[in-house]
């Protein structure tokens, strides 16, 4: 306990010689130590670093907060690969209700007798075809860019509707996108993309794993904490 305040942490032990703390987005508070560090000093030192460890928390749950439940109304902002784009909903009658990125926006044209309830049903839609659509062209590209530096190629490149899994890949080689990941900027596209790619060398997330994706991206760790960070914002 901080004054009123609970500050709750797990501790990891190993063979290094100094205590540190940190302040993980999807983990929470790690005290990592020296084994055989005694608990009461563990405590000690989480006391003594506790307003920074609580500023920390501060500014991880405003970045990890989900985001805001859309509308589907002009005005409202859509991300596509890391740039947010303005809807327009143009009021007039169309043949068709799709998703077109005109001039910077997001533009649909939408019957105005249309209630509110089933026009944000239609837009909705209109943008997830959008995304899934442009999700497989752009993915593809980045696949082939990167299956000769990995040295791995899938049999098949699916883009599908996701609850968790950014990606996944199968036994027979196939890999598996979640659409949303084109919202995310190129980099992080790019993390997901070569992150299954190693699996099809490396199935698990073994110590070869990781050297065999440092190998492709030296900074992968950057860009896997922007995604554990902002990825509950890529979603609608």
């Amino acid at each position: 306990m901080y004054g009123s305040q609970r500050i709750d942490y797990s501790i990891v032990e190993s063979n290094r010689k100094t205590v540190s703390v940190v302040v993980d987005p999807a983990e929470g508070v790690i005290v990592k130590a020296p084994k055989e560090t005694d608990k009461s000093q563990i405590q000690q030192i989480v006391t003594k670093k506790a307003p920074w460890i609580l500023r920390k928390l501060r500014g991880v749950r405003e970045l990890v907060r989900a985001p805001l439940k859309k509308e589907f109304v002009s005005g409202e902002s859509f991300s596509y690969l890391g740039r947010n784009y303005r809807l327009k909903v143009n009021k007039t009658k169309s043949e068709t209700s799709r998703i077109s990125l005109v001039g910077g926006r997001f533009v649909i044209n939408m019957d105005p007798s249309v209630s509110d309830e089933i026009r944000a049903e239609i837009v909705r839609s209109a943008l997830v075809d959008w995304y899934m659509d442009h999700a497989r062209v752009r993915l593809v590209e980045r696949v082939r860019i990167y299956a000769p530096k990995v040295d791995a190629y899938p049999s098949r490149i699916v883009v599908k509707k996701q609850l968790k899994r950014w990606g996944s890949c199968t036994k027979n080689k196939m890999v598996n996108f979640n659409w949303k990941i084109i919202m995310a900027p190129m980099s992080v596209v790019d993390y997901v993309v070569v992150h299954e790619l190693c699996h099809l060398r490396k199935p698990s997330h073994s110590p070869m794993f990781w050297i065999l994706l440092r190998s492709v991206l030296p900074d992968y760790e950057e860009r896997r904490n922007w995604l554990r960070i902002n990825g509950k914002r890529l979603s609608f």
